[in-house]
């Protein structure tokens, strides 16, 4: 094999939002989340990240909804 799961790795992102304003777009509270996997990673010469993914979860309230973007991967060693 030419590489070894060593863990796994997550990132997050929150924004909130009153009555449907605020936060930032979709798109970049995603690219968020992805930054800080990477960041929470660590990363080494021979590491890398496969299999990434995000998710996104919503929380509502009566005005408020806070949506929480996850990034999630495993974390691998390349053996040379």
């Amino acid at each position: 094999v030419d590489y070894e799961i060593i863990g796994t790795v997550e990132g997050k992102s929150k924004q909130t939002y009153v009555f449907g304003i605020g936060g930032l777009s979709k798109k970049s509270m995603l690219e968020n989340a992805k930054a800080d996997m990477y960041r929470n990673a660590n990363l080494k010469a021979n590491e890398a990240i496969i299999y990434p993914s995000t998710t996104t979860s919503v929380q509502s309230y009566v005005v408020v909804d806070i949506v929480t973007a996850t990034a999630t991967g495993y974390k691998v060693k390349f053996n040379r």
